[in-house]
């Protein structure tokens, strides 16, 4: 193995972000989603994504860090004024949920490649036991911004809820 890649995928592996498990209150509980809730969210934003795929959601109406995710993953294919469906998009509609994921999960990861906060975030939610976490609000700059947009950008394809803006649960997606 490579001794860059293999001392970088330490790192990766090792260590955390500032993330705390957040321990639900009782009267929390009842404004909590249910994991139920929060898969079909998760599969409402697939269907989204293949919908857009299909040219069934504006692109006006699509973000464009998803334009660029399917563009990167060759699952479409921009004409200047159209979007069209590749092989490779049309095989990836007929996968099942978790190869979808897994397909989005890997294209996201190579986009985002030189960026290890990406990769450390993404292994340490995939790795806990935990579901319910919160940005540590203690820990400011740089840092929890990136956080932050990370979190924002699983959300887009699904991999996490967001109620508030400071705390996010992990989907049984991601898992």
């Amino acid at each position: 193995m490579n001794p860059i890649f293999a001392e970088n995928l330490i790192q990766v592996l090792t260590s955390d972000h500032e993330l705390t498990y957040v321990k639900e209150k009782k009267h929390e509980e009842k404004k909590k989603a249910t994991d139920e809730d929060q898969n079909m969210m998760a599969k409402r934003k697939l269907e989204r994504i293949v919908y857009f795929m299909l040219g069934l959601v504006e692109r006006s109406e699509f973000s464009q860090f998803l334009l660029d995710l399917l563009l990167t993953a060759n699952l479409i294919v921009d004409n200047g004024d159209e979007l069209s469906l590749t092989v490779d998009g049309f095989k990836f509609m007929l996968e099942d949920i978790s190869s979808q994921i897994h397909i989005l999960l890997l294209t996201y990861i190579r986009m985002r490649r030189n960026m290890t906060d990406h990769l450390k975030l993404i292994f340490q939610l995939i790795l806990s036991n935990n579901k319910s976490y919160r940005i540590n609000e203690e820990k400011e700059g740089l840092e929890s911004d990136q956080i932050a947009n990370i979190l924002v950008e699983l959300k887009q394809i699904g991999l996490i809820y967001m109620r508030k803006k400071k705390r996010f649960y992990i989907t049984q997606l991601m898992r």
